[in-house]
């Protein structure tokens, strides 16, 4: 059953799978994360359901914070899940590091509209 939940939630959300990306990647460097299954399955698992909030938050909430690249994001999503089989976990423990925090940031910042 799909739950009709709006822009505020989903950025919780977000927010909140940014934050145990945080959790689940520690102190690792790439080729720890690289040799961790249970991590990268974890980590993979939230960019998965980060891309898919992404693909439901209105334009209107997107377009308040134009510096994130929301349709890359939403773009991991569909590489995770439809190109499992390739994934590039030394890319995708530099992607996280270098865009995790900012996207948390801007997430965060994105919620204080809905007070």
């Amino acid at each position: 059953m799909k739950s009709k939940i709006g822009d505020k939630e989903r950025l919780r959300h977000i927010r909140d799978f940014c934050v145990d990306i945080e959790k689940a990647m520690g102190q690792y460097d790439e080729d720890e994360f690289d040799k961790d299954f249970i991590v990268r399955a974890a980590v993979c698992s939230f960019l998965t359901w980060i891309g898919e909030a992404v693909a439901h938050i209105t334009d209107e909430t997107k377009n308040k914070r134009k510096e994130i690249d929301w349709a890359n994001i939403k773009g991991i999503r569909n590489i995770i899940t439809h190109e499992y089989f390739g994934i590039d976990y030394k890319l995708v423990h530099k992607a996280v590091i270098n865009n995790i925090p900012p996207l948390k940031n801007a997430v965060e910042e994105l919620l204080k509209d809905f007070e």
